[in-house]
């Protein structure tokens, strides 16, 4: 028994809803990745304005064996780590309580010039560039396989739309970083709408063929035709 024309069509609209969403999904779990590391990388390793210090320099600074308290007050309380905070957070801390004062004391020494300890402004702004090209390079050849999933010109529009307006909210990015990838994701939109009109448009003139050549064999078919 074949399916009902209706039935049929409705699935076929649920699978695309379907492939629709997995694009969308996909789409914003890649540009969550990117924004979210790049904003981590610039929150731990690029220097404050208030402090003058990058957060990693001054997590570091707290676990030195002489340091100023007041400097303490730009740092959250869960990075204020100390030898005694480490011990009371593992499972079996009740052990370490009968450890000497002397080792729940202890801070490590770390030498804050030396360049292992410490990430020039010249070297984190090198390093995240390349970083964020090299993942716009793999987004974009993502993001034309993902689109190739979208064979309507409304839904092509407005999951354009929806990642425009993802990326204008998003926090964590720069200017140029952001503009960037809207470009990669307009070549995108332009690649799949270019495909889909030329799909409607083989389509149409294959119809057209089949029309124009049913109605000459028709018309060759009348009385008469052949004189």
């Amino acid at each position: 028994m074949k399916p009902r024309p209706g039935l049929s069509r409705q699935g076929s609209v649920k699978k695309a809803q379907a492939e629709h969403k997995d694009v969308r999904q996909s789409v914003e779990a890649c540009l969550d990745i990117i924004t979210r590391t790049a904003r981590a990388a610039r929150t731990i390793f690029k220097e404050q304005e208030t402090t003058g210090k990058s957060l990693m320099t001054s997590v570091l600074e707290n676990i030195q064996p002489t340091v100023d308290p007041a400097g303490l007050n730009s740092l959250p309380p869960e990075l204020r780590l100390s030898t005694q905070l480490l011990l009371s957070s593992l499972p079996s801390s009740t052990h370490f309580l009968l450890l000497p004062q002397t080792i729940k004391s202890y801070k490590p020494y770390v030498d804050l010039s030396s360049t292992s300890s410490t990430v020039l402004p010249s070297v984190l702004t090198k390093r995240l560039q390349d970083w964020f090209q090299k993942s716009c390079t793999e987004f974009s050849q993502a993001l034309h396989t993902w689109f190739s999933k979208v064979d309507g010109m409304k839904e092509m529009w407005r999951l354009r739309s929806w990642i425009r307006k993802w990326l204008f909210e998003a926090g964590g990015l720069l200017e140029y970083e952001r503009s960037h990838l809207h470009r990669i994701v307009d070549d995108a939109c332009k690649q799949q709408l270019t495909s889909i009109w030329t799909a409607a448009l083989r389509g149409a003139r294959s119809g057209f063929e089949k029309e124009l050549k049913g109605a000459v064999e028709v018309t060759l078919k009348r009385p008469g035709a052949s004189g």
